[in-house]
């Protein structure tokens, strides 16, 4: 519990956010960093949470409504059923989620073994805590962790960019 509550620290609003370069959907390497002058909704997430339509459909429709605000929203998959990158395509084709950024952690959770990637262990990430959502402003400052994307998530980016 007590690497819990300093990994939060760590990642509270108002911290820098953790750095960290995957693949892409055409296997090109993309780094949080390589987004610095935008902001940034970063959405960990995996195929095996009920209601995952609704989720991908919420994220959607948020990049959907985020259009000229300087805001890319960024999905991160964790295939932690052993799920593949053909798995992982084939999920992002059905659920209309191509139009987002979207990177794969492979292995990155492992139900399995209980193995954990450095970007899962950096954010704290374990199949019970995602999906997950941050608002990263366009300096790498995280300003929200906790994004709730059933809750018109684009009307919460917005009032938190105000600020």
């Amino acid at each position: 519990m007590a690497t819990r509550i300093k990994k939060a620290k760590i990642l509270n609003a108002g911290k820098a956010a953790i750095d960290f370069t995957l693949p892409d959907t055409f296997g090109k390497p993309v780094s949080l960093s390589s987004f610095k002058g935008k902001n940034v909704v970063l959405c960990f997430w995996h195929r095996s949470f009920v209601p995952f339509e609704t989720f991908a459909f919420d994220l959607v429709k948020m990049k959907e409504d985020l259009k000229g605000s300087n805001c890319e929203v960024v999905s991160v998959f964790y295939n932690g059923d052993g799920q593949g990158k053909e798995f992982w395509l084939k999920t992002l084709e059905e659920s209309g989620m191509m139009e987002l950024v979207n990177l794969f952690d492979e292995n990155g959770i492992s139900r399995e073994t209980g193995a954990l990637s450095t970007l899962a262990k950096n954010y704290d990430l374990d199949l019970a805590t995602i999906p997950q959502c941050y608002l990263i402003n366009s300096e790498g400052i995280i300003l929200s962790r906790d994004i709730d994307t059933s809750k018109d998530p684009a009307a919460t980016v917005k009032a938190l960019l105000a600020k």
